[in-house]
């Protein structure tokens, strides 16, 4: 079926995927579906009001894509026939390194499902159950330790697994039919792809505690970053392709788990008055443009004077 074939495989990957985590999401926050209309409309009120989530989110998936961009409209990009444009040198070998994510990212939602999760409602039922401040912090450090140790441990499976990647790059290279040009490019990318895991999951921890602002914030920090230092990689030449990508993985992974580490250290406080909605407020600040993007869908009233 060729290219048709492997784009109905990708359609339809993504199709199962999709519907096996929205599954997920129904099994652990269930809830009747009895005015699909009016879910609509709570789901566009949500995104009005967590509004940093939503443009963490849009800084995030144009991270993951800016180098590509970058490389696409430089003089190593090129146009299929159809219009599309790409980077053979850079893209082939990106998407190889790319692969040596999904193991890690596939165990690390195993512990977010299971002992992370677990070890999270203990910490707010201690909480809810009126524990004393000794019982509360006992639980956020078994929460800590659990998830920073998994964590590394998580980690180091992919750096070994990228170390592998690393030293049989000219075997999978050559079993590709790839140029052997593009071996420093992979390498480089599996050095990223280490970092661009800590990055994702300490994102995930970001996000668990409601710290949305420090979550869209990094987010932008690593689409400057990939985009910034694929551009400076270009300028500097062929020897230097993917150099970008591992390092703003590297510095954004960096400050990633500095919020993680930080945001766990200081639970306790984050969570009677840092991050308390009834203290700090519910709303954070408004964007005008995604308030313009919102608008049509929104539900009006009429008042009666």
């Amino acid at each position: 079926f060729a290219s048709v074939g492997l784009a109905w495989g990708f359609i339809s990957g993504l199709t199962v995927t999709f519907i096996g985590l929205t599954s997920r999401i129904q099994a652990t926050f269930p809830h009747a579906v009895t005015d699909p209309i009016a879910g609509m409309r709570d789901i566009i009120a949500g995104v009005s009001h967590y509004q940093r989530l939503v443009v963490g989110a849009l800084l995030g998936t144009a991270a993951v894509w800016i180098d590509k961009v970058v490389f696409w409209f430089s003089a190593e990009g090129s146009q299929l026939t159809n219009g599309l444009l790409h980077a053979p040198l850079y893209d082939s070998s990106m998407f190889i390194a790319s692969l040596a994510l999904v193991p890690p990212l596939a165990s690390f939602v195993m512990t977010l499902e299971t002992g992370f999760f677990d070890r999270y409602q203990q910490y707010f039922a201690t909480i809810g159950n009126h524990g004393t401040l000794d019982q509360i912090d006992g639980a956020r450090q078994r929460l800590a330790t659990y998830t920073l140790e998994s964590l590394t441990l998580i980690t180091v499976t992919l750096a070994g697994i990228a170390a592998i990647l690393i030293l049989t790059a000219p075997i999978v290279i050559d079993a590709l039919g790839l140029q052997f040009r593009q071996i420093a490019i992979l390498r480089y990318g599996a050095l990223g792809a280490v970092f661009h895991f800590v990055l994702i999951a300490a994102s995930a921890v970001l996000l668990f505690f409601d710290r949305r602002r420090r979550y869209m914030l990094l987010q932008g920090l690593f689409l400057v970053l990939n985009g910034g230092l694929a551009a400076l990689s270009i300028q500097l030449g062929e020897d230097y392709y993917g150099t970008g990508y591992f390092l703003a993985c590297l510095i954004s992974a960096a400050v990633a788990y500095r919020m993680a580490d930080d945001t766990l250290e200081r639970l306790n406080f984050l969570t009677f008055l840092g991050n308390n909605p009834s203290i700090v407020g519910a709303k954070g600040p408004r964007f005008v443009w995604l308030d313009w993007i919102l608008a049509p869908f929104r539900s009006t009233r009429r008042t009666r004077g």
